[in-house]
């Protein structure tokens, strides 16, 4: 019986742990800003740049230079409805750059909602450590 009841514990100890590691990735990926900012790399950076102060790579590029994320005093006057809305139909759809295009067939909803939680991260990181202002 000591035996049988060891063994039963000890499988119940095993069918827990492998409960908790099977759940653990999907929490762990919850909570993992790495998608999101792998998004913004590869649709934003090369214009609004890896901080989001519009000085990206291709950013001289354009008629317009791009809108500096990181400059707190205008993106507040953005609300969070405009920046999925820019994201998703383009710059045009909200008054915005017509350069700036449409990414709504490349991301679905919910990777654009992470966008514009994690665009709006780069004004509170300027915030914590500002840097020179921009020269053109």
């Amino acid at each position: 019986m000591r035996i049988e009841r060891f063994i039963s514990m000890k499988q119940m100890t095993f069918a827990a742990a492998i409960a908790i590691s099977l759940a653990t990735p999907a929490i762990a990926r919850a909570a993992d800003p790495a998608p999101v900012a792998r998004d913004y790399s590869r649709y934003c950076e090369s214009c609004h740049g890896s901080k989001g102060r519009g000085d990206g790579p291709r950013a001289h590029l354009l008629e317009a230079p791009p809108d500096d994320l990181s400059d707190c005093v205008a993106t507040r006057k953005i609300s969070d409805p405009q920046f999925f809305q820019a994201i998703q139909q383009g710059g045009m759809a909200v008054g915005m750059s017509p350069e700036m295009p449409a990414w709504g067939g490349a991301l679905d909803p919910a990777q654009i909602k992470a966008l514009v939680a994690y665009v709006r991260g780069f004004c509170r990181n300027r915030e914590a450590s500002p840097s020179p202002p921009r020269t053109q």
